[in-house]
């Protein structure tokens, strides 16, 4: 079967640029890939050999887009500027693990304010250790990257499960303080 990627950024432009991912997709056997390209980025996967299966260039829509998302062994969110990107939760909330660049401080650094902190920090660095390219812009790092995110998937959606109720409650927590309103407070 084929190693299905997904390449779902926003646009392209210095910040989401695609062709690093493609040049990664073109080092590895056998990809099959799902996303979001314009049409010279179709053109440069095309002259690399990678199959695109479910290619478009205009965004998918809602529904289509949380499909084919859930329907890949990796997603790929490798960008330069992204703080706090939704797609790669998306992604592992689907059971599919996403690599993302180095400028989102998604798993490093996590304040924690749970019982199980020691877990839920070990969790965050298998995340980030697995799932953050710290080359952005090296197609032979996202390749790497690629290939331990496919074989450790089981303990990278693990880690999420450990991870992502101590995220989410910070994030509540985060919300309720810039609404000066008390925890859990009713909307």
């Amino acid at each position: 079967a084929p190693l299905r990627l997904g390449l779902f950024a926003a646009g392209v432009s210095w910040r989401k640029n695609p062709y690093a991912m493609l040049a990664a997709a073109g080092r590895l056997e056998g990809v099959a890939l799902t996303g979001v390209l314009d049409a010279a980025a179709q053109a440069y996967a095309r002259a690399l050999g990678v199959a695109m299966e479910h290619v478009l260039a205009e965004p998918f829509d809602r529904p289509s887009l949380a499909k084919h998302i859930a329907a890949q062994h990796c997603n790929l969110y490798v960008t330069l500027s992204e703080c706090s990107p939704l797609l790669p939760l998306e992604s592992l909330h689907a059971g599919v693990p996403c690599l993302i660049g180095p400028s989102s401080h998604l798993f490093s650094g996590t304040p924690v304010r749970n019982e199980r902190e020691a877990e839920v920090i070990e969790a965050a660095r298998l995340l980030e250790d697995r799932l953050v390219v710290s080359r952005a812009d090296d197609p032979r790092a996202i390749a790497a990257a690629i290939r331990i995110a496919v074989d450790d998937r089981a303990a990278i959606l693990d880690a999420y499960a450990k991870w992502v109720p101590a995220f989410a409650a910070v994030a509540h927590a985060s919300i309720d303080a810039f609404l000066l309103r008390s925890p859990g407070a009713a909307n």
